[in-house]
Protein backbone atom coordinates (compact mmCIF):
# COMPACT_ATOMS: atom_id res chain seq x y z
CA UNK A 1 0.00 0.00 0.00
CA UNK A 2 1.33 3.35 -0.74
CA UNK A 3 0.77 6.95 0.90
CA UNK A 4 1.41 10.01 -0.69
CA UNK A 5 0.61 13.25 1.87
CA UNK A 6 1.07 16.63 1.19
CA UNK A 7 0.58 20.03 3.31
CA UNK A 8 0.92 24.04 2.81
CA UNK A 9 -0.76 27.07 4.14
CA UNK A 10 -3.02 29.42 2.57
CA UNK A 11 -1.73 32.71 0.99
CA UNK A 12 -0.71 35.00 4.26
CA UNK A 13 -1.45 31.80 6.87
CA UNK A 14 0.39 30.02 9.14
CA UNK A 15 -0.50 26.77 8.75
CA UNK A 16 -2.77 25.03 11.44
CA UNK A 17 -3.02 21.92 9.52
CA UNK A 18 -1.28 18.60 10.90
CA UNK A 19 -0.91 15.60 8.97
CA UNK A 20 0.89 12.15 9.75
CA UNK A 21 1.07 8.83 9.27
CA UNK A 22 3.05 5.50 10.16
CA UNK A 23 2.80 1.54 9.84
CA UNK A 24 1.59 -0.15 13.21
CA UNK A 25 4.82 -1.57 14.99
CA UNK A 26 3.25 -5.38 14.71
CA UNK A 27 1.47 -5.50 11.58
CA UNK A 28 3.43 -3.29 8.51
CA UNK A 29 0.53 -4.01 6.39
CA UNK A 30 -1.47 -1.64 8.47
CA UNK A 31 -0.87 2.40 8.39
CA UNK A 32 -2.16 4.21 11.46
CA UNK A 33 -2.90 7.82 10.13
CA UNK A 34 -4.18 11.30 11.55
CA UNK A 35 -5.25 14.32 9.78
CA UNK A 36 -6.18 17.82 12.37
CA UNK A 37 -7.12 20.82 11.19
CA UNK A 38 -6.72 23.83 14.13
CA UNK A 39 -9.85 25.94 14.19
CA UNK A 40 -9.16 29.99 13.16
CA UNK A 41 -10.48 33.04 15.19
CA UNK A 42 -8.98 32.21 18.49
CA UNK A 43 -5.23 31.66 19.45
CA UNK A 44 -3.81 27.80 19.67
CA UNK A 45 -5.75 26.05 16.99
CA UNK A 46 -2.52 24.43 15.31
CA UNK A 47 -0.60 23.89 18.72
CA UNK A 48 -4.10 21.95 19.24
CA UNK A 49 -4.01 19.99 16.08
CA UNK A 50 -0.42 19.42 16.33
CA UNK A 51 -0.73 17.49 19.82
CA UNK A 52 -3.77 15.99 18.77
CA UNK A 53 -1.93 13.89 15.48
CA UNK A 54 0.51 13.39 17.62
CA UNK A 55 -1.34 11.98 20.34
CA UNK A 56 -3.88 10.37 17.94
CA UNK A 57 -1.28 8.06 16.83
CA UNK A 58 0.59 7.37 20.28
CA UNK A 59 -2.56 6.11 21.34
CA UNK A 60 -3.43 3.73 18.29
CA UNK A 61 0.13 1.87 18.78
CA UNK A 62 -1.14 1.14 21.73
CA UNK A 63 -3.98 -0.89 20.54
CA UNK A 64 -3.01 -4.48 18.72
CA UNK A 65 -4.41 -4.87 14.60
CA UNK A 66 -7.31 -6.57 15.53
CA UNK A 67 -8.48 -4.18 17.65
CA UNK A 68 -8.52 -0.88 14.96
CA UNK A 69 -10.71 -2.89 12.74
CA UNK A 70 -13.18 -1.84 14.82
CA UNK A 71 -14.20 2.22 14.16
CA UNK A 72 -15.81 1.84 17.61
CA UNK A 73 -12.00 1.62 19.22
CA UNK A 74 -11.16 5.16 17.19
CA UNK A 75 -14.32 7.18 18.49
CA UNK A 76 -12.67 5.80 22.20
CA UNK A 77 -9.11 6.87 20.79
CA UNK A 78 -10.27 10.53 19.54
CA UNK A 79 -12.12 11.09 22.63
CA UNK A 80 -9.13 10.05 24.54
CA UNK A 81 -7.41 12.57 22.71
CA UNK A 82 -9.53 15.41 23.09
CA UNK A 83 -9.82 15.31 26.48
CA UNK A 84 -5.54 15.57 26.71
CA UNK A 85 -5.70 18.20 24.45
CA UNK A 86 -7.83 20.31 26.61
CA UNK A 87 -5.37 19.59 29.09
CA UNK A 88 -2.73 21.91 27.53
CA UNK A 89 -2.87 25.33 28.15
CA UNK A 90 -1.68 26.61 24.95
CA UNK A 91 -3.79 24.56 22.74
CA UNK A 92 -6.99 25.67 21.27
CA UNK A 93 -9.08 23.65 19.64
CA UNK A 94 -8.76 21.39 16.13
CA UNK A 95 -10.99 19.18 13.93
CA UNK A 96 -9.37 15.68 14.13
CA UNK A 97 -9.56 12.21 12.05
CA UNK A 98 -8.04 9.31 12.93
CA UNK A 99 -8.02 5.85 10.56
CA UNK A 100 -6.12 2.75 10.17
CA UNK A 101 -5.87 1.73 6.18
CA UNK A 102 -5.12 -2.11 5.78
CA UNK A 103 -5.39 -3.63 2.46
CA UNK A 104 -9.04 -4.58 2.73
CA UNK A 105 -10.25 -2.33 5.26
CA UNK A 106 -10.25 1.04 6.79
CA UNK A 107 -11.63 2.20 9.80
CA UNK A 108 -11.50 4.99 11.79
CA UNK A 109 -13.15 8.19 13.45
CA UNK A 110 -13.67 12.01 12.78
CA UNK A 111 -14.92 14.95 15.03
CA UNK A 112 -15.55 18.10 12.80
CA UNK A 113 -15.20 19.24 9.30
CA UNK A 114 -11.99 17.97 7.68
CA UNK A 115 -13.29 14.59 5.25
CA UNK A 116 -12.73 10.96 4.42
CA UNK A 117 -13.12 10.22 0.38
CA UNK A 118 -13.34 6.70 -0.96
CA UNK A 119 -13.38 5.81 -4.79
CA UNK A 120 -14.64 2.26 -4.46
CA UNK A 121 -14.30 1.05 -8.13
CA UNK A 122 -16.26 3.98 -9.88
CA UNK A 123 -18.37 4.54 -6.48
CA UNK A 124 -17.49 7.69 -4.65
CA UNK A 125 -18.67 7.65 -0.88
CA UNK A 126 -18.02 10.44 1.36
CA UNK A 127 -17.06 8.21 4.85
CA UNK A 128 -17.39 11.23 6.86
CA UNK A 129 -20.75 12.77 5.57
CA UNK A 130 -22.17 12.03 9.03
CA UNK A 131 -20.04 13.42 11.27
CA UNK A 132 -20.35 16.73 13.58
CA UNK A 133 -18.34 19.23 13.56
CA UNK A 134 -18.96 20.64 17.50
CA UNK A 135 -18.31 20.48 20.04
CA UNK A 136 -14.43 20.45 18.45
CA UNK A 137 -11.35 18.50 20.01
CA UNK A 138 -9.97 20.29 22.94
CA UNK A 139 -13.31 21.73 24.38
CA UNK A 140 -13.41 18.05 26.53
CA UNK A 141 -16.78 17.45 24.69
CA UNK A 142 -16.12 15.96 21.20
CA UNK A 143 -18.50 13.41 19.79
CA UNK A 144 -16.22 11.32 16.92
CA UNK A 145 -18.62 9.98 14.97
CA UNK A 146 -17.02 6.14 13.62
CA UNK A 147 -16.33 5.62 9.78
CA UNK A 148 -15.24 2.02 7.68
CA UNK A 149 -15.84 0.62 4.83
CA UNK A 150 -14.24 -2.66 2.57
CA UNK A 151 -12.21 -2.25 0.60
CA UNK A 152 -11.59 -4.25 -2.48
CA UNK A 153 -9.32 -3.03 -5.70
CA UNK A 154 -9.50 -0.84 -7.40
CA UNK A 155 -10.15 1.76 -4.84
CA UNK A 156 -8.15 5.44 -3.86
CA UNK A 157 -8.98 6.93 -0.30
CA UNK A 158 -8.61 10.52 0.39
CA UNK A 159 -8.18 12.56 4.15
CA UNK A 160 -8.18 15.95 3.37
CA UNK A 161 -8.74 19.11 5.67
CA UNK A 162 -11.77 21.78 4.43
CA UNK A 163 -9.55 24.01 2.93
CA UNK A 164 -9.68 21.10 0.02
CA UNK A 165 -13.17 20.09 -0.20
CA UNK A 166 -14.44 23.37 -0.01
CA UNK A 167 -12.71 24.78 -2.51
CA UNK A 168 -13.14 21.39 -5.10
CA UNK A 169 -15.98 20.07 -4.34
CA UNK A 170 -17.23 16.39 -4.18
CA UNK A 171 -18.23 16.89 -7.93
CA UNK A 172 -14.87 17.76 -9.43
CA UNK A 173 -12.85 16.00 -6.31
CA UNK A 174 -14.85 12.51 -7.48
CA UNK A 175 -13.85 13.35 -11.46
CA UNK A 176 -10.15 14.12 -10.47
CA UNK A 177 -10.09 10.90 -8.10
CA UNK A 178 -11.33 8.74 -11.08
CA UNK A 179 -8.46 10.10 -13.67
CA UNK A 180 -5.80 10.49 -11.71
CA UNK A 181 -2.98 9.21 -9.49
CA UNK A 182 -0.38 9.31 -6.47
CA UNK A 183 1.34 12.89 -7.09
CA UNK A 184 -0.36 13.58 -10.11
CA UNK A 185 -3.78 13.62 -8.25
CA UNK A 186 -2.62 15.89 -5.58
CA UNK A 187 -0.85 18.43 -7.93
CA UNK A 188 -4.42 18.83 -9.61
CA UNK A 189 -6.48 18.74 -6.67
CA UNK A 190 -4.06 21.40 -5.65
CA UNK A 191 -4.31 23.50 -8.75
CA UNK A 192 -8.36 23.48 -8.75
CA UNK A 193 -8.49 24.84 -5.39
CA UNK A 194 -6.91 27.71 -6.51
CA UNK A 195 -8.43 28.32 -9.83
CA UNK A 196 -11.66 30.44 -8.26
CA UNK A 197 -9.20 31.94 -5.70
CA UNK A 198 -6.46 34.55 -8.19
CA UNK A 199 -4.04 30.88 -8.09
CA UNK A 200 -3.84 31.82 -3.68
CA UNK A 201 -4.45 29.37 -1.62
CA UNK A 202 -7.48 30.23 0.48
CA UNK A 203 -6.94 28.41 3.13
CA UNK A 204 -4.79 25.77 4.88
CA UNK A 205 -5.02 22.52 2.88
CA UNK A 206 -3.59 19.38 3.50
CA UNK A 207 -4.63 15.86 2.05
CA UNK A 208 -3.57 12.21 2.43
CA UNK A 209 -3.82 9.44 -0.84
CA UNK A 210 -3.85 5.81 0.13
CA UNK A 211 -3.67 3.61 -2.75
CA UNK A 212 -3.09 -0.23 -2.53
Amino acid sequence: MNIKRYTEPGYGHINEDAIAALRHPTDSTLLISALADGQGGRPGGGEAAKNAVRLCLENATTYSPGKLVDPYIWVSICEAVDQQVCGFPEAGFTTLIGLTVGPAFVAGASSGDSAVVLLLGDQFIVLTERQQKNPPVGSGGCRPTPLSAHLSEPWKLLVVSDGVWRYIGWERMAGLMRSDDGDVLLSRLRDTAVESTNERLADDFSCMLFEP
